[in-house]
């Protein structure tokens, strides 16, 4: 079973997740991660692909294979995240970076799609839908609904999707104290720009009529987190009782 996180950058996506697996542990579910290699419990998930932080070309060559059978299973997603990236302003090395995240994601999400670990509940940060924001928005750029609503008919969804929402002055100010901005942004009126467009891009895909059937939103996940926490499990729950 697959559970994503996505939502704007600042919302406390890895906050949010680290606590979710913590409290699914303390549950007796088994569980793997793609976010930190020590919040990754299933030895069947290896280092290079569970810790987020050390993806390097290696991880890419790594999950090729899987990647190449994602692709050619999901051709219309393959294509309409390449057209985006190609007609994206941004510079030749930026969008070099795009097209490996973007393949990198979807060889992973197939790696954890094998047989060998339906019986695990792996929770990922910034998975396959997180594309959207890749993709669709930038500090200058905000893709119009139609292209949202497009990528969310395209994009495979997983088993359970959570989008974690929040007002764009909280993002803000979160993004400002933790200092460690994407490399699209180049100054403090750029961040402004970017944190207003993905708000604005995530207001329209918990609105869009072809969001994921098993979503979960939560707005202001960190100041209530407990309560979204308690939420999550219970669908987790109900999800992997049904399905597994």
């Amino acid at each position: 079973m697959i559970v994503e996180v996505t939502g704007p950058t600042g919302v406390g996506k890895s906050t949010f997740l680290k606590a979710l697996i913590n409290k699914l542990n303390k549950g007796h579910y088994p569980t793997g991660a793609v976010l930190e290699h020590r919040f990754n419990f299933s030895s069947e998930i290896p280092e290079s692909l569970s810790d987020l932080e050390t993806h390097n070309i290696q991880t890419d060559l790594l999950v090729l294979p899987y990647t190449l059978k994602f692709l050619s299973r999901n051709l219309r997603f393959f294509w309409f995240c390449l057209l985006h990236i190609l007609h994206d302003t941004c510079s030749f090395h930026e969008k070099l970076n795009l097209a490996r995240s973007f393949t990198r994601k979807a060889g992973i999400r197939a790696f954890l799609t094998r047989l060998q670990l339906k019986h695990l509940i792996v929770c990922v940060d910034e998975g396959l839908m997180h594309t959207a924001h890749n993709i669709l928005v930038s500090p200058t750029h905000l893709a119009p609904s139609t292209s949202i609503d497009d990528f969310l008919r395209v994009c495979p969804p997983p088993d359970l999707l959570i989008v974690l929402m929040d007002s764009p002055e909280t993002l803000l100010g979160n993004l400002n104290a933790r200092g460690n901005l994407s490399p699209r942004v180049r100054g403090t009126e750029d961040l402004a720009c970017f944190v207003e467009n993905a708000s604005e891009l995530y207001s329209s895909v918990i609105n869009s009529a072809h969001l994921p059937d098993n979503t979960i939103i939560i707005h202001q996940p960190l100041a209530q987190l407990d309560e979204a926490l308690n939420f999550c499990v219970d669908k987790i729950d109900d999800c992997w009782n049904k399905h597994y």
